[in-house]
Parts: structure tokens; sequence; C-alpha cells
């Protein structure tokens, strides 16, 4: 009986935090449940906070199928679902969410990104690491003003080509392939001549194509965990100390790496 009557107590302040969060939210139109334990999204949220910009739902221990009625909220900017247990990311919603700027679905169970992303044209922040894709979509590339892309801790074998060939190639500063399964980038990835920082720490990687010559903006280089050939001098599994270089060490280290037949 003691249980029972402390589960509902715990359950009735909950609910008081969860209903004092979105009064709050009304006039901020921001809405964090960060760590908060959900069943799912209350419903509440969608009555009351139609005009929402920002909502956080990290770590709320949400799972299966990504609520399709989070396309409701036509003025979000920005949505944060990570680190729950999501396995469905239905396109439905990309159609939806057309202002969104930023979109956290990091740390769950996705296998696939839908193919609508295209839709939401001006995502600057796209973050799936550590989640289970074995694929990207083409259409990431159509996204005109992503900035940001990170695909870390994923089962990627490969990149496809033409996803860095699209508008995303104009303003791309940070990519993230690290933790997967790669042993080829593709030679494309030349057309990013805004990339300041790229991490491709942890794959199978042994070599470059030269076409990484034109990054010349790059600022950031993580490396480290791969099965580099350096050149010159040719000696396969060279061991190194160093985990990441910056500034124009960052160019210089992205040069060692290059095949010759490439260059």
């Amino acid at each position: 009986m003691a249980m029972t009557v402390s589960n509902w107590a715990y359950q009735s302040k909950q609910e008081c935090l969860l209903h004092s969060k979105i009064v709050e939210s009304r006039n901020s139109q921001c809405l964090s449940l960060n760590n908060t334990k959900l069943s799912c999204v209350p419903p509440e949220v969608f009555t009351k906070l139609t005009g929402l910009k920002h909502l956080y739902l990290s770590g709320c221990t949400l799972q299966g199928t990504i609520p399709s009625t989070l396309g409701q909220f036509t003025k979000l900017e920005t949505l944060d679902l990570s680190d729950n247990s999501f396995d469905d990311f239905p396109g439905t919603i990309c159609y939806q969410l057309h202002r969104l700027t930023t979109l956290d679905v990091s740390l769950n169970n996705l296998v696939t990104v839908p193919c609508a992303i295209a839709e939401m044209k001006n995502l600057k922040e796209l973050n799936f690491s550590g989640n289970r894709l074995v694929d990207l979509p083409v259409e990431i590339g159509s996204l005109p003003h992503l900035r940001i892309l990170d695909v870390s801790s994923n089962l990627l074998r490969e990149i496809p080509s033409d996803m860095l060939t699209g508008p995303i190639s104009k303003n791309l500063q940070v990519l993230k392939f690290a933790d997967n399964l790669l042993e080829h980038l593709p030679t494309v990835i030349g057309t990013l001549t805004s990339l300041e920082e790229l991490d491709l720490r942890n794959n199978n990687f042994t070599c470059l194509p030269g076409t990484v010559k034109s990054l010349l903006k790059l600022k950031a280089f993580h490396y480290s965990g791969n099965r580099w050939i350096m050149y010159p001098p040719f000696i396969q599994g060279v061991p190194s100390t160093e985990q990441s270089s910056f500034g124009t060490a960052a160019v210089e280290k992205l040069y060692s790496y290059i095949d010759p037949d490439t260059a």
C-alpha cells in the first residue's frame, strides 16, 4: 500500500512539473522536457503549444515510431529527440516541418533516413549519429543550407557520391563520419569547398582521393583509428599517437594520406 501511495505521489509530482513547464512555454515558445520519463509526448503539448518553436525531448525513454503528430508544430525550428529508443522515422513529418533548422535524432535505433528529408529545406544542423544506419539517401544532398552533418557511430560502408554533389556542397562546414565501416571517400569530396572540419576516426580508410586538395578551408581533421598508408614514405600501418590536426597542420596531414595515383 505504501508503494502504491509513493508511485501516486511521484506521478502526481511529475504531472504538475509537466503542466508547469508547458505553461511557461506559452510565452517563450520553447519547451524542454529533457531527461523526463515519458511513455508518450503529453497530449497537452499539442493542444496548448501550437506555436512552439523549440522542442527538446532528449533522454525521455520514448520508443517506437517518432510521432507523426509532431508535424503539427509547423513553426518548429529546433527538434531534439536524441537519446531515446525510436526505431522509425516517418517521412510525413518532413513535409510539415519546413521551418526546422536543427534536427537531432542521435542515440536512437533508427535504421533509415527518410528520403523526404529533402523537404526540410531550411535545415542547418542534422544529427543522426549513434543509430543503426547502413546507408544514406542521396536526398540529404538536396539541403542547400546544411552546415553540420553528423552520421557518426552507425554501420555505414559507403557514402553515395550524389549526396555530396548537390546543393549541400555550397555551405557544408562540418562533416562527421567517425565510427563507421568506411573504406573510401568518394572523389567528389572535393566539391565541399566550404568544409572546415572532417572527422574520419575509427573506420577502415587507407588513403584519400587527390580531390581533397580542394578542401582549402579545412581547420580540423580527425583521423585516428584507421589503416592509413602515408605518402611518402610508402609504409603501411605506420603507428601514430596523433588523433587530430588543426589549422594548417590539418591540410598537411590530409595531403599525407593522398593516394599518388589519384593526385
